[in-house]
């Protein structure tokens, strides 16, 4: 019996070591398991936080500000250019209005094209950006908050700009884009860039001293200087500021050129003009919540909006 009770003690307390060996290790398991789970949640976090601002809801893209999109397109590039903007971030905005010149709407009777009083050519930019403006005022002003103007090269993340002016004030008379610092003393906002107005801010350029076409046509004259100088000088004289569109990191969300050109280092030569017109201090690379591009074409543009809206980052 002596001998039978201590193989018995000896079989269970062999099983006791191999029930706490089983233990250890499932909780060995559990552990890893829990850490790999958790390690996903704060990823798909971090990815959420980083797409927050993009959002294909078209309930959830029309809740904030009402955003008119203007394109400046030439009868050149309304047929080559246009149609790929209204596909891609045009469909984005709560209006969008292509602005050229006589006879552009007979060569895409599908885009919605505002015929202007002008003459086309790169100095006719400022006469041209002036009645667009005088157009807003008179048909669109009191039935949207912010009004961008892009060329149809430029690309937008419509929802990153949403996200950007969803804290800011439509009847405070400022402009947003990318801020570059010659020629004008608070600066201006690069036109290749684009940049976005204010309801207060396109009043105070037409109504200033109450008076409407006399001011832009007197105060601003046509001097062929850029149509984004141009209406920095306006917008200065009229009491528009000039704001702030960097990130919490101090990178800015407006290029005037391609991405690569922000991203990869040595791209704009020692003696490139980019460096020359920088308002803030150089940090490269892009905010996290880009908002434009420039110089991007129809191809590009596609490729663009696959990357920003159609792709999804897995984790494992």
């Amino acid at each position: 019996m002596g001998i039978i009770t201590m193989y018995n003690h000896r079989r269970w307390r062999t099983a006791v070591y191999l029930l706490s060996f089983a233990l250890f290790v499932f909780v060995l398991l559990m552990k890893e398991t829990f850490r790999k789970n958790n390690i996903r949640l704060v990823r798909a976090r971090e990815n959420d936080m980083s797409r927050r601002a993009i959002t294909t809801d078209r309930s959830a893209q029309r809740s904030g500000a009402r955003l008119l999109c203007w394109v400046m397109t030439s009868p050149q590039t309304i047929v080559s250019k246009a149609p790929h903007v209204q596909n891609t971030r045009g469909k984005r905005c709560d209006k969008l209005l292509f602005m050229s010149s006589n006879g552009t709407r007979e060569l895409a009777k599908n885009l919605p094209i505002v015929e202007l009083p002008v003459s086309e050519g790169r100095e006719q930019l400022w006469q041209k950006t002036k009645e667009a403006f005088l157009h807003i005022y008179s048909s669109y002003l009191h039935d949207y908050d912010w009004f961008l103007k892009a060329d149809d090269d430029t690309y937008i993340i419509v929802e990153n700009l949403r996200h950007f002016l969803r804290d800011k004030n439509q009847n405070e008379s400022i402009y947003y884009g990318r801020r570059f610092k010659p020629y004008v003393k608070q600066g201006f906002m690069s036109g290749g860039a684009g940049y976005v107005l204010s309801r207060e801010a396109v009043r105070s350029l037409i109504q200033k001293r109450n008076s409407s076409t006399t001011y832009l046509n007197s105060v601003c004259a046509q001097n062929f200087i850029g149509e984004d100088v141009q209406l920095g000088r306006c917008l200065e004289l009229v009491g528009v500021k000039a704001g702030d569109t960097r990130d919490s990191e101090g990178k800015e969300r407006f290029f005037p050129m391609q991405p690569k050109y922000h991203i990869v280092p040595g791209l704009f030569g020692n003696n490139s003009w980019y460096w020359g017109h920088l308002y803030y201090p150089f940090i490269l690379g892009c905010s996290r919540t880009a908002i434009s591009f420039h110089y991007i074409d129809p191809e590009y543009m596609y490729t663009l909006d696959y990357f920003v809206y159609n792709m999804s980052l897995l984790t494992t």
